[in-house]
């Protein structure tokens, strides 16, 4: 139990204050939007997170566990899961395009029509959103890559910039310019740009190189 502890300390030493990061960071666009823009940008934004949030929290959980379970086997029967990555990422990729092109292309439309004129505007936003989205649908399924290579300590660090990187963001659209949709879009930006490095250190680390 001892030798158990010790090899397997990074777990509850990395990984919970990690995921505390990652909660954190995933409300302050919130936080600050609302502190910044008021309650109309804020619920445009929140309306068009939550509707192409609710799909992708179904994708990201099912296919997290079949990459975990993969990947996993993989790992530790030949040292790396690069080839178990790279199918899934594809894979991830044209789900998440599947998905949420019509959005980008139709997003004020659709949002009007389901919810009212009054929230075409969250339309726009969601359309903002997409490549963010798109990113997200490939990398958090996939950021199951650093427990399974064992890089809680970098996972930790990752959380940490990404918290920093946002809140930078949106302070500096706020300073540009006091539009919400451009807010908005740092926003996208900032996160697919985090995404796209979680993407690039999970392949990195399922080659399994030290």
């Amino acid at each position: 139990m001892r030798e158990m502890v010790v090899r397997y300390i990074d777990f509850p030493k990395f990984s919970l204050l990690g995921d505390f990061f990652s909660v954190f960071s995933s409300q302050l666009p919130i936080f600050l939007l609302n502190r910044f823009y008021g309650q109309d940008v804020i619920g445009y934004y929140s309306l068009g997170n939550r509707c192409i949030t609710a799909p992708l929290q179904v994708i990201v959980q099912s296919f997290g566990d079949l990459f975990r379970k993969e990947a996993s086997k993989d790992f530790h029967e030949h040292g790396n899961c690069k080839e178990c990555f790279l199918k899934f990422a594809n894979k991830l990729f044209f789900i998440g395009l599947f998905l949420f092109l019509p959005i980008l292309l139709f997003g004020q439309e659709i949002f009007s029509n389901v919810f009212g004129v009054e929230w075409r505007e969250a339309g726009t936003y969601a359309q903002i959103l997409v490549p963010m989205f798109i990113f997200r649908c490939v990398a958090s399924p996939l950021s199951m890559m650093s427990i399974i290579a064992e890089k809680q300590k970098y996972g930790l660090y990752f959380q940490i910039f990404m918290f920093l990187f946002i809140a930078i963001s949106i302070y500096s659209a706020h300073n540009i310019s006091h539009s919400g949709s451009l807010a908005v879009a740092f926003i996208s930006v900032t996160y697919s740009i985090i995404y796209l490095i979680s993407i690039i250190l999970g392949f990195n680390w399922s080659k399994g190189e030290k």
